[in-house]
């Protein structure tokens, strides 16, 4: 192992996922900041596309099987199948750890903090957590939770992506607080470009992030109004995607466009960014971030990290929790206002740009590096 500092910095990322989403994107934009600054990436994951993605930026990517289950169910799975995730991914670490020469390892998603955690302790990598969402408002299992505890005496460092994270998991999890940092989610505000408001009659809501049943999208869909002068766009993917899309297939103002990854095109295009979910879980949503540092107002349930982000009646409005009536209607206020469109997209980028700014979120997990 002391031949370990004649290498430069190397990272381990392990991403398994049922869908691409937030966390899945926030990786793919981690992992291009860490090459520029000379850090050598490896990636194990399920998901072609940001393997396919992550190829054209020199990063080694490994494809490995992984089930479309995601939550408590896969939390539950990994646990009693736990002998063969073993035997399937210990080959896998040692040849990363003693042939590859990589002392740091990132891993997000709960199945592989249980199983794998105390297996890359073991072999003496530099094991980093990121928590993303408020993780006791979904999982209700008390074993979990005490299992959840008991895994992560193996993490060296859990970075928590919001205040409200961090509280979660030092209040209600028992984590000890000097082992958690708070490193926000980050926009790149090199591809993510200001586009100022226009004055048009043509309104466009965004909505991008995963659509799934969790996030309860299809209760918001259900209250837009057919003869809505607001066009309503969703972008993502999800296991809610199909049945939306024919459910919906005929109402003229609602699209659906799936995973994109140019976003920059439909934030450029969109006039207000809505967040309608209702997942308690919330840490803080990648897509309102992107959003808020193209220069656009925000209309977001007051649920899980959105507090951090949106500063009610300056830079778009908080609604209280499952209130569509007046989700609508504050929709309805931005769209008949360009000057208040204007004023409140302006103060979502200076946001940003002091607060959720990439390059400077970057900084701070280099730091944790070895």
């Amino acid at each position: 192992m002391s031949n370990d500092k004649s290498f430069p910095k190397q990272i381990l990322q392990i991403l398994i996922s049922p869908y691409i989403g937030g966390v899945e994107v926030y990786t793919l934009e981690l992992d291009k900041k860490l090459i520029h600054r000379s850090v050598k990436v490896f990636i194990l994951s399920n998901l072609n596309p940001i393997l396919n993605k992550l190829k054209s930026f020199k990063i080694t990517v490994f494809h490995i099987y992984g089930k479309k289950v995601g939550g408590v169910k896969r939390a539950f799975l990994v646990i009693l199948l736990q002998p063969i995730y073993f035997l399937y991914y210990f080959p896998l670490l040692i040849y990363f750890r003693f042939v590859k020469k990589i002392r740091n390892v990132h891993v997000q998603d709960i199945g592989e903090k249980f199983v794998l955690s105390p297996i890359c302790k073991l072999l003496g990598f530099n094991v980093i957590w990121t928590e993303h969402g408020i993780l006791t408002s979904w999982l209700k299992n008390k074993f979990l939770w005490k299992y959840f505890k008991f895994v992560s005496h193996f993490a060296d460092t859990i970075v928590a992506v919001s205040d409200l994270t961090r509280e979660d998991l030092i209040n209600n999890l028992k984590i000890q607080p000097q082992k958690i940092q708070v490193i926000y989610n980050g926009v790149d505000l090199n591809i993510i470009t200001e586009t100022e408001a226009k004055e048009s009659e043509n309104i466009i809501a965004t909505y991008i992030g995963r659509m799934s049943i969790d996030k309860k999208i299809e209760d918001f869909l259900a209250i837009i109004p057919q003869k809505s002068e607001v066009e309503f766009r969703f972008v993502g993917d999800g296991d809610l995607l199909a049945d939306l899309k024919g459910k919906y297939q005929h109402n003229h103002n609602i699209k659906f466009y799936g995973f994109q990854s140019d976003k920059e095109k439909f934030l450029a295009e969109t006039d207000i960014f809505v967040h309608p979910s209702l997942h308690p879980a919330e840490g803080m949503s990648l897509g309102a971030l992107e959003a808020m540092g193209s220069g656009k107002p925000i209309v977001a349930f007051d649920t899980g990290g959105m507090k951090e982000l949106v500063q009610s009646g300056v830079n778009g409005f908080l609604v209280p929790h499952g209130d569509y009536n007046e989700f609508i209607d504050r929709i309805s206020e931005l769209a008949g206002s360009y000057k208040l469109r204007l004023t409140m997209g302006k103060k979502s980028r200076k946001i940003v740009e002091e607060k959720f700014n990439l390059e400077k979120n970057v900084e701070e997990f280099l730091k944790l590096l070895k």
